[in-house]
């Protein structure tokens, strides 16, 4: 089974904390927020997750690969962030494979 999590903002409202890292990735009760989802999306069974990426994805893709390795994971890049409606990941107009 596979998981579409999308991790493309900009975290304003999260601000000054989102600057440099991204929102996924601010740290929750010792974890990440992206981490505790992984985490529990594996605990039900997924297996393959596609991130959709935008505002510092490279960040989001080291800590998969670092912290998650085991997973079988795909990135797709969010070109124009407009929410998460416009990128799916089969949309070439918006939205291209990492």
């Amino acid at each position: 089974m596979k998981a579409i999590i999308p991790v493309a903002g900009a975290g304003t409202k999260l601000r000054p904390h989102s600057y440099t890292q991204p929102k996924a990735l601010i740290p929750l009760a010792g974890k990440t927020v992206l981490g505790i989802i992984i985490d529990q999306l594996k605990e039900a069974g997924i297996n393959e997750f596609i991130f959709i990426v935008g505002y510092l994805g490279d960040k989001i893709q080291d800590f998969v690969k670092s912290k998650y390795p085991e997973i079988k994971a795909h990135y797709v890049h969010q070109i124009d962030r407009q929410g998460k409606g416009p990128c799916h990941p089969t949309d070439e107009n918006n939205c291209k494979p990492r």
